[in-house]
């Protein structure tokens, strides 16, 4: 299960492509609050069919986080279904306390951010890009090496190849409890 928020769908755009090559069984969650400010939606739509799942707030349609986790835990499968998730910091906690909730692993919850929201102290990282000296340039802060869409763009043509290089991380502690999550 892959679950987008917004711009989130840049770092599962590859990876939805790669599990329809292998045949996989999977789904793919697209969640948004207007379908104008969503990126790749109609390409992922037409590449993807029946797999992807639009959920749009202003459209009527937002996503039931609890319906959504729910739906999986009733599956013969569920102890063994691995969701990756990407999007507001409000959405994932939202889906880890469902998660958790329903009892399915946590080791099988995995995300990956760009950026914590502040809720999370920043932490320096390297990014290895080639130069001609051979040098890779160190960020002090977190920043997102995953290129967001561009207005007017229809399509990225780096935003597959850059979520390949994404760290997913296990989700190890649900979160304090909250009583909104955002979609975008």
């Amino acid at each position: 299960m892959l679950v987008a928020g917004g711009i989130g769908v840049t770092a599962l755009v590859a990876m939805a492509t790669a599990l329809r090559r292998r045949d996989a069984d999977y789904q793919l969650v697209l969640v948004g609050r207007s379908r104008a400010t969503m990126a790749y939606v109609d390409d992922l739509v037409a590449e993807h069919g029946d797999r992807v799942r639009v959920h749009i707030d202003d459209e009527g349609t937002s996503l039931s986080v609890d319906d959504l986790v729910a739906g999986i835990a009733r599956t013969p499968a569920a102890a063994g279904t691995e969701l990756y998730m990407c999007g507001p910091i409000g959405l994932m906690n939202a889906i880890s306390r469902s998660w958790a909730g329903h009892g399915l692993p946590a080791t099988n919850l995995r995300f990956e951010t760009f950026g914590s929201s502040g809720r999370y102290p920043a932490e320096e990282f390297l990014v290895r890009l080639p130069t001609s000296a051979g040098r890779s340039p160190s960020h002090p802060t977190p920043r997102s090496s995953t290129p967001s869409k561009r207005p007017g763009s229809t399509r990225s043509p780096t935003a597959a190849r850059a979520s390949a290089g994404c760290v997913w991380r296990r989700w190890s502690v649900p979160p304090a409890p909250s009583t909104t999550a955002t979609s975008s």
